[in-house]
């Protein structure tokens, strides 16, 4: 399902944060569509999961330049991360940055139930 920003796929298992891994793709042409981003990662290798396409807030009709990719496992995104940097991936010209997402950092409770 294309969605304005984001695509994804419904999964037959639920996902756990642990299971997946993201890839974070910067550099890419503000012009760039969900659908040719879509087509050139999915040609790159197996498992894209989700995309999402980070809009410009102020231009919604073109993008910040980056994007976040999650992937059905991490071996999936490893491959894919080793090919997509090579000359032959590109989009409109570009060949994009793409580097490991950061985890979104959860609360640490620890500290708070310490007396």
């Amino acid at each position: 399902m294309i969605t304005e920003g984001n695509i994804s796929r419904p999964r037959a298992t639920p996902l756990s944060y642990m299971e997946a891994a993201m890839e974070f793709t910067q550099l890419l042409p503000i012009s760039t569509k969900l659908p040719l981003l879509l087509q050139a990662v999915e040609g790159v290798g197996p498992g894209v999961e989700s995309i999402e396409l980070i809009k410009d807030p102020q231009n919604p009709s073109k993008n910040r330049g980056f994007a976040f990719v999650l992937y059905y496992n991490n071996a999936c995104a490893d491959y894919s991360r080793q090919k997509m940097p090579s000359s032959s991936f590109n989009l409109c010209g570009n060949t994009p940055t793409v580097r490991w997402a950061d985890p979104k950092n959860s609360p640490d409770h620890s500290a708070s139930s310490q007396d």
